[in-house]
């Protein structure tokens, strides 16, 4: 009796995953961007996490830098999107499925934290082998009428996954001559 009362009490102390939010800094996406430019308006990298999540509830990304505009004029009077600044997070190249996607429009210096929502997937399973994609993209006016002066930059200071999931707690790989070791 005595003996299940044990090990019922270290099932309840047990803590093989802990729940927390890590954050993954993306040092090869501090680049600038400039629309319309063949060669420089979108870069793509692989992520790799520091650990291999069991669960993942959510995905973030923070971003920090600063946007120029492009002068443009439009026949129409349409409001005109001076910066379309597209993040993807994907398996692997070209655009398999799933991937989640968020698009903004920063304007000067920038520094928000969007997350990153499903398209059309309902979760982040493709991360849980701890790799992935990350591509951003910098973009020009969506108006084909419109007519641009010049071609806008983005300068990224700083790129960030914040992923919300279970991490195992590492464990020592040890032989019991080891653990017996540590208490002789």
């Amino acid at each position: 009796m005595r003996r299940s009362w044990i090990a019922l009490l270290a099932l309840a102390f047990a803590h093989p995953a802990q729940a927390t939010v890590i954050e993954v800094p993306v040092p090869e996406l501090l680049v600038t961007l400039t629309t319309g430019s063949p060669d420089n308006h979108k870069r793509t990298v692989v992520i790799q996490l520091p650990t291999v999540p069991s669960v993942i509830r959510n995905v973030s990304v923070r971003m920090r830098g600063t946007a120029t505009y492009t002068y443009f004029v439009c026949p129409d009077g349409q409001p005109p999107v001076p910066m379309d600044l597209s993040t993807t997070l994907f398996e692997r190249e070209p655009y398999t499925l799933p991937y989640v996607d968020f698009d903004s429009h920063p304007e000067g210096a920038f520094n928000f934290t969007r997350k990153l929502e499903h398209h059309p997937v309902s979760d982040y399973a493709f991360l849980l082998d701890g790799t992935a994609n990350m591509q951003i993209g910098a973009y020009g006016p969506g108006f084909v009428e419109c007519v641009s002066f010049g071609s806008a930059t983005i300068r990224f200071d700083e790129v960030t996954l914040l992923i919300d999931g279970d991490f195992p707690t590492p464990t020592n790989g040890s032989s019991w001559g080891r653990i017996k070791a540590i208490y002789r």
